[in-house]
């Protein structure tokens, strides 16, 4: 019988191929599915406290996360975001920014926090007709792309604009 592959929270990515590390990485984001803002940050940090960007850039891209082409960058972002001691707190740019792009924000906080805004631009804003039918699979999806998003937002408003 072959062995069976740990997908305990002690999960080794090192000398693993890229379809081991795609179950693991599937497997953390169905485990992930009712998780939302400092319990995703903590879990998602402590499960992958250990990896590298080579060990997310082993995964095919897909697994990651939704990205639009052309987006290469989600094993560098998930990586910095294991690094970073503090998650990222949102601003209301960043969360009308999230919505115009994917429709819906599943996290609870941002809900509370940013909940008139968010319902105000959806009211104003046309559904795709994909995000009327799969609203709630796309919740995991939404909740994962958080931490990348967040990062990404941090950073664009870290790097310097150059001067022309």
């Amino acid at each position: 019988m072959p062995p069976t592959t740990d997908y305990s929270k002690s999960f080794d990515p090192t000398d693993k191929d890229a379809k081991t590390i795609e179950k693991y990485i599937i497997a953390q984001i169905e485990d992930y599915t009712d998780l939302y803002n400092e319990d995703l940050w903590n879990t998602f940090r402590e499960d992958f406290s250990t990896w590298t960007e080579g060990a997310f850039r082993i995964a095919p891209l897909k697994t990651l996360i939704n990205l639009p082409k052309g987006r290469q960058y989600a094993a560098t972002t998930l990586s910095e975001t294991i690094a970073k001691l503090e998650q990222h707190e949102w601003t209301e740019s960043e969360v009308i920014y999230h919505v115009q792009r994917h429709g819906i924000f599943s996290s609870p906080n941002i809900e509370l926090t940013y909940g008139p805004a968010i319902r105000r631009l959806q009211a104003t804003t046309p559904k795709a007709p994909q995000q009327a039918i799969h609203s709630e699979p796309q919740a995991t999806t939404i909740s994962y792309r958080m931490i990348l998003q967040s990062q990404r937002n941090k950073e664009r408003d870290t790097t310097p604009t150059p001067i022309a």
